[in-house]
């Protein structure tokens, strides 16, 4: 990540944000084209054979890792993942998977380790701050590839599409389309940021946009929100996996209380930290229960434990009564959280979210009549039912002839139920965590004390089984899985 010292951004969020210690920040503002031109040395300063340069304000196709490879093995050249249509990039030709460009500009280009040191050592640095209106980096070596007959293209559909509203001299979008790109992938306020700025529209619509995203995103925030009740185990994996899933997959605007069940609170440092970073969550603590048992049979000690989770969930439910939101999404603290969760959700009573097997306590969607009734009965059940039966009670009363639905868009990874036993793995369970050669392959290396990536794998993983073979720039940009093995290869 280079950065060309922006004022909005420090060093720490930007390796936060993109989860690398890579970043890289100028000691001044060098301009977009001297920084383009900074980066391929860089490049050619390392042993990396292969750049692939992306804007910032550049979104990534879920197959764009499948287009690169496919690039490489097609194109002798120089080529982009970034098919524009705009006059000044003509299409010459194109062929099945690659089309011949006069130009190409930098953003989801390609490069070659050769052609980026004969095109640096042929192409003296220039000041572009005082001679910009000549030609840009882009234009330059566009044309010393033309004069030395190295071909120009781009994938005939593309992998990347430009959604920034301001070109790289804070100019106004001038319909730069990118040809191909899947939009149906997209959720609703990136697609409306991408089709505004295909549109062309001057800078000021920009305010116009904002306030159609900041309604939908009102709108997120008065439907849902997301209750969560959670205790410190030995460590912090289960937990770490399920925020940063989540977190990934929410709205903006959409509230999360996260209930400390721990005691002593204060000793729950990680959720207690999270907490404190990052905006919409709220950590809430639970007051001490009086049926604690730390001593006795295991008989004794499962009771309570069962008991304390009724009465934390009774809590955290009423903190979600307290808000105006229609829905509560009820996640345990050992789940992954799909990307697409929040816009797959319909508009019924009651939804389990668990993948497949029993849905237990595990993820639910409750509409808010629907929890009020959870909390008499969880006062009145507690001593007599375990919370998922609790759950099951009051919908059999409630929908007696009808099937539970189910939107299979959390994934179990805890492995020890609340009955004290191993709890065995559902099919997709099996297929995402354990499977060789699947997202399981990598979840067993990332808890191998071998493995020097353990915590930023971990992390970073979501449970997305199309997934499985994006890498890290699309962990940035989409919020995906990156194997263990081109992670190794990356560092």
């Amino acid at each position: 990540m280079f950065d060309d010292n922006s004022d909005a951004y420090n060093a720490s969020h930007l390796r936060s944000v993109y989860q690398t210690k890579n970043v890289f920040v100028t000691s001044h503002n060098l301009n977009p084209d001297t920084m383009a031109r900074r980066i391929l040395e860089w490049f050619v300063s390392t042993s990396y054979q292969i750049l692939v340069l992306l804007d910032s304000d550049l979104v990534v196709a879920p197959r764009w890792l499948e287009a690169l490879h496919k690039g490489l093995s097609h194109s002798k050249g120089l080529f982009s993942l970034y098919r524009s249509v705009v006059d000044w990039h003509k299409t010459k030709a194109c062929g099945t998977f690659l089309c011949q460009k006069t130009s190409l500009g930098n953003a989801g280009t390609v490069w070659r380790r050769d052609i980026a040191l004969k095109m640096l050592s042929d192409m003296p640095r220039r000041n572009y701050w005082i001679d910009w209106h000549k030609s840009g980096f882009d234009t330059d070596w566009s044309r010393w590839c033309n004069e030395n007959n190295i071909p120009l293209e781009a994938v005939k559909q593309s992998a990347v599409l430009h959604v920034g509203l301001f070109g790289s001299w804070s100019g106004a979008s001038r319909k730069e389309k990118a040809f191909g790109f899947p939009m149906a992938f997209l959720s609703e306020d990136i697609r409306l940021r991408a089709e505004e700025f295909m549109s062309g529209k001057v800078p000021t619509n920009h305010k116009l946009h904002l306030a159609a995203a900041a309604q939908v995103d009102m709108l997120w925030a008065t439907k849902y929100v997301v209750v969560m009740p959670s205790v410190k185990r030995n460590n912090d994996t289960y937990l770490k996996k399920t925020l940063t899933s989540l977190e990934y997959a929410k709205p903006q605007n959409v509230e999360v209380i996260l209930v400390n069940g721990n005691q002593p609170p204060e000793e729950h440092d990680f959720l207690n930290g999270w907490c404190s970073l990052h905006a919409k969550y709220t950590c809430v603590k639970v007051l001490p229960s009086t049926f604690r048992c730390s001593n006795g049979t295991l008989r004794q000690k499962l009771r309570s434990w069962r008991l304390q989770q009724a009465e934390h969930a009774a809590f955290a439910m009423q903190q979600f009564l307290i808000t105006d939101a229609e829905y509560m999404i009820w996640l345990e603290d050992d789940v992954v959280v799909a990307k697409d969760l929040f816009s797959s959700l319909p508009e019924k009573d009651v939804v389990c979210l668990r993948s497949d097997g029993y849905c237990g306590a595990v993820a639910y969607m409750f509409k808010r009549w629907f929890v009020s009734k959870l909390v008499s009965a969880i006062e009145t059940q507690k001593f007599s039912k375990p919370l998922d039966w609790i759950i099951d009670s009051i919908f059999w009363s409630e929908f007696p002839k009808m099937k539970k639905p189910r939107v299979p868009k959390v994934h179990h990874i805890g492995t020890v139920s609340t009955s004290g036993q191993l709890r065995p793995q559902t099919k997709t369970e099996h297929r995402l965590f354990t499977s060789k050669g699947s997202v399981g392959s990598f979840e067993s290396d990332a808890r191998s004390a071998k493995s020097p990536f353990k915590s930023n794998i971990v992390a970073g993983y979501h449970a997305n089984r199309k997934a499985v073979d994006i890498t890290y720039a699309s962990l940035v940009l989409q919020r995906n899985v990156f194997h263990v093995k081109v992670v190794s290869n990356f560092e």
